[in-house]
Protein backbone atom coordinates (compact mmCIF):
# COMPACT_ATOMS: atom_id res chain seq x y z
CA UNK A 1 0.00 0.00 0.00
CA UNK A 2 1.26 3.79 -0.61
CA UNK A 3 1.77 5.10 2.88
CA UNK A 4 5.59 5.44 3.01
CA UNK A 5 5.59 9.41 2.44
CA UNK A 6 2.39 10.25 1.07
CA UNK A 7 3.58 14.26 0.51
CA UNK A 8 6.12 13.09 -1.92
CA UNK A 9 4.55 10.53 -3.46
CA UNK A 10 1.42 13.22 -4.18
CA UNK A 11 4.23 15.41 -6.28
CA UNK A 12 4.89 12.41 -8.58
CA UNK A 13 1.35 11.27 -9.57
CA UNK A 14 0.71 12.90 -13.17
CA UNK A 15 -1.69 15.72 -13.42
CA UNK A 16 -3.33 17.38 -16.52
CA UNK A 17 -2.07 20.39 -17.55
CA UNK A 18 -3.72 23.33 -15.83
CA UNK A 19 -4.29 26.99 -15.30
CA UNK A 20 -2.70 29.02 -12.07
CA UNK A 21 -5.56 28.89 -9.82
CA UNK A 22 -7.94 27.33 -11.58
CA UNK A 23 -5.97 24.47 -12.32
CA UNK A 24 -8.32 22.00 -14.19
CA UNK A 25 -11.91 23.75 -13.44
CA UNK A 26 -12.12 24.82 -17.02
CA UNK A 27 -11.44 21.58 -18.44
CA UNK A 28 -14.29 19.68 -16.07
CA UNK A 29 -17.76 19.66 -17.55
CA UNK A 30 -19.71 17.50 -15.33
CA UNK A 31 -22.30 16.27 -17.43
CA UNK A 32 -19.60 14.38 -18.98
CA UNK A 33 -17.42 14.16 -15.57
CA UNK A 34 -17.11 10.44 -15.81
CA UNK A 35 -15.77 10.29 -19.40
CA UNK A 36 -13.14 13.29 -18.59
CA UNK A 37 -12.01 11.18 -15.59
CA UNK A 38 -11.92 8.47 -17.76
CA UNK A 39 -9.68 9.73 -20.57
CA UNK A 40 -7.48 11.49 -18.19
CA UNK A 41 -7.11 7.99 -16.98
CA UNK A 42 -6.14 6.50 -20.60
CA UNK A 43 -3.53 9.19 -20.89
CA UNK A 44 -2.36 9.81 -17.03
CA UNK A 45 -2.66 5.85 -15.77
CA UNK A 46 -4.60 4.12 -12.83
CA UNK A 47 -3.70 7.42 -10.58
CA UNK A 48 -3.52 10.64 -11.12
CA UNK A 49 -4.34 13.89 -9.30
CA UNK A 50 -5.37 17.26 -11.13
CA UNK A 51 -6.53 20.51 -9.30
CA UNK A 52 -9.73 22.46 -8.77
CA UNK A 53 -8.44 25.63 -7.77
CA UNK A 54 -5.85 25.26 -4.66
CA UNK A 55 -7.33 21.75 -3.96
CA UNK A 56 -5.44 18.44 -5.28
CA UNK A 57 -8.05 16.08 -5.81
CA UNK A 58 -6.70 12.27 -6.21
CA UNK A 59 -8.44 10.33 -9.04
CA UNK A 60 -8.00 6.30 -8.39
CA UNK A 61 -9.58 3.75 -11.29
CA UNK A 62 -7.51 0.92 -10.24
CA UNK A 63 -10.43 -1.23 -8.56
CA UNK A 64 -7.99 -3.92 -6.37
CA UNK A 65 -7.15 -0.38 -5.28
CA UNK A 66 -9.85 1.05 -4.63
CA UNK A 67 -11.40 -1.73 -2.86
CA UNK A 68 -8.51 -1.48 -0.25
CA UNK A 69 -9.46 1.94 0.13
CA UNK A 70 -12.86 1.56 0.83
CA UNK A 71 -12.09 -1.55 3.41
CA UNK A 72 -9.28 0.81 5.13
CA UNK A 73 -11.38 3.68 5.14
CA UNK A 74 -11.80 5.62 7.61
CA UNK A 75 -8.84 4.52 9.68
CA UNK A 76 -6.47 5.80 6.58
CA UNK A 77 -8.53 7.46 3.73
CA UNK A 78 -10.55 10.49 5.13
CA UNK A 79 -12.82 12.81 2.90
CA UNK A 80 -12.67 16.65 2.68
CA UNK A 81 -14.09 17.65 6.14
CA UNK A 82 -16.35 20.03 4.69
CA UNK A 83 -18.62 16.93 3.37
CA UNK A 84 -18.74 15.62 7.63
CA UNK A 85 -19.81 18.87 8.32
CA UNK A 86 -22.44 19.98 5.67
CA UNK A 87 -23.69 16.25 6.59
CA UNK A 88 -23.74 16.92 10.18
CA UNK A 89 -25.83 20.38 9.57
CA UNK A 90 -28.13 18.41 7.47
CA UNK A 91 -28.69 15.75 10.02
CA UNK A 92 -28.03 13.22 7.31
CA UNK A 93 -24.08 11.70 7.60
CA UNK A 94 -24.55 8.42 5.75
CA UNK A 95 -22.73 6.45 4.42
CA UNK A 96 -21.67 9.38 1.61
CA UNK A 97 -20.97 11.90 4.72
CA UNK A 98 -20.16 9.56 7.41
CA UNK A 99 -16.74 9.23 9.21
CA UNK A 100 -15.29 6.93 11.59
CA UNK A 101 -17.30 4.66 13.67
CA UNK A 102 -20.19 6.71 12.19
CA UNK A 103 -18.92 5.13 8.54
CA UNK A 104 -18.76 1.89 10.01
CA UNK A 105 -21.97 1.06 10.99
CA UNK A 106 -23.23 3.04 7.87
CA UNK A 107 -21.28 0.86 5.43
CA UNK A 108 -22.60 -2.23 6.93
CA UNK A 109 -26.40 -1.47 6.28
CA UNK A 110 -25.60 -0.02 3.26
CA UNK A 111 -23.50 -3.40 2.44
CA UNK A 112 -26.80 -5.56 3.51
CA UNK A 113 -29.26 -3.45 0.99
CA UNK A 114 -26.50 -4.11 -2.34
CA UNK A 115 -26.00 -8.13 -1.78
CA UNK A 116 -27.34 -9.95 -5.04
CA UNK A 117 -30.23 -11.62 -3.64
CA UNK A 118 -31.58 -8.17 -2.32
CA UNK A 119 -30.79 -6.59 -5.88
CA UNK A 120 -32.91 -9.38 -7.39
CA UNK A 121 -35.17 -8.74 -5.19
CA UNK A 122 -35.76 -4.83 -6.24
CA UNK A 123 -35.19 -5.53 -9.64
CA UNK A 124 -38.84 -5.74 -10.58
CA UNK A 125 -39.91 -2.97 -8.56
CA UNK A 126 -36.76 -0.88 -10.19
CA UNK A 127 -37.85 -2.07 -13.36
CA UNK A 128 -41.70 -1.39 -13.19
CA UNK A 129 -40.70 2.41 -12.20
CA UNK A 130 -38.31 3.04 -14.93
CA UNK A 131 -41.23 1.80 -17.15
CA UNK A 132 -43.77 4.68 -16.13
CA UNK A 133 -41.25 6.79 -16.17
CA UNK A 134 -40.62 5.75 -19.61
CA UNK A 135 -44.31 6.36 -20.51
CA UNK A 136 -44.12 9.61 -19.01
CA UNK A 137 -41.58 10.85 -21.07
CA UNK A 138 -42.69 9.59 -24.42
Amino acid sequence: MITENPHHLLSQLPVPKGLPLLGNLLQIDLHKLHSILEEWATIYGDIYQFKLFNKTVVAISDPTLIQSIMRDRPETYRRVSAIERVGAELSSNGAFAAEGEQWRHQRQVTMQAFKPEQLRQFFPVLHHNCGTVAKALA
